[in-house]
């Protein structure tokens, strides 16, 4: 995902000017670690773009500062093709979310 959103605010993305300080504040990386206890699964395809890689280790990292099990998950896919993995049941991905799913309850 894109959770650090400063970058996107200087680039080709923003013309518009859409992402200012206070949306970057509200919807930014800084607003999205949890409060409480809350159980994480980021992924990221090997064939996206190091910005995706150090988006996903960097919101990794800030959640691991709360107790609940994190983890960070890079598949062999894209952007797109993660997509497409989420729901092939044979997929590292279908699995480790169904993982993820039935281990909240405990």
């Amino acid at each position: 995902g894109v959770y650090d959103l400063e970058p996107l605010a200087n680039s080709f993305l923003n013309e518009i000017g859409f992402l200012d300080r206070s949306v970057i504040d509200t919807y930014g990386i800084n607003s999205l670690t949890p409060e409480n206890p809350c159980s994480g699964l980021f992924a990221y395809g090997s064939d996206e773009g190091i910005e995706f890689a150090r988006q996903s280790g960097e919101i990794t990292t800030r959640w691991r500062t709360q107790p609940s099990p994190v983890k960070n998950f890079i598949l062999d896919a894209n952007h797109s093709t993660s997509i497409i993995q989420l729901g092939d049941v044979k997929s590292p991905l279908f699995n480790a979310t169904m993982s993820f799913i039935r281990s909240a309850g405990d």
